[in-house]
């Protein structure tokens, strides 16, 4: 194993210490979802949501980033993901949850898959970290900020 592998394991094994530290904060905020959306329109409640989304990604990448580079840790840390049932698709349950919640009350369209909705959601959350982690802070001024986004999509889905 190379020295770089070998300090990215142990970074690995730091995080799996500091795990709950990292995804703490999500899982509080996506505890308190429900409490935290309880009269706001569908657009303040997803900007809501997608704001801590974002805030999560941006954390995790630059670890997400130093896992990618070897092998051996990306399967280690395929493992560890896989044993604790973490991943992308719990953020997407969760938004598809809460618009399918909406939809029965009549705030979203009855004709909107939420699920597909909430992956465009999601998506919209990782690609707003991820290129300001990959490109820079200044390259977030090319592309239209999450806010406007997630309002076109509450645009999109909820009903007039």
């Amino acid at each position: 194993m190379s020295h770089f592998s070998t300090n990215c394991l142990i970074s690995l094994r730091r995080q799996r210490q500091s795990e709950n530290a990292v995804l703490r904060p999500l899982r509080e905020f996506a505890a308190s979802f429900p409490a935290r959306a309880a009269g706001k329109s569908v657009r303040d409640a997803l900007l809501d949501y997608g704001l801590a989304l974002e805030s999560f990604w941006t954390r995790v990448l630059p670890v997400l980033s130093a896992v990618q580079a070897d092998a051996e840790l990306r399967e280690r840390f395929q493992e560890r993901i896989n044993e604790l049932g973490l991943g992308p698709h719990r953020g997407v349950n969760a938004i598809s949850t809460y618009l399918g919640e909406r939809q029965r009350a009549g705030a979203v369209r009855g004709d909107v898959d939420t699920r597909t909705a909430a992956m465009s959601f999601a998506s919209a959350c990782f690609l707003s970290a991820y290129q300001r982690h990959m490109l820079g802070a200044r390259t977030r001024r090319k592309l239209p900020s999450l806010s406007s986004v997630i309002g076109a999509l509450a645009d999109l889905v909820a009903v007039d």
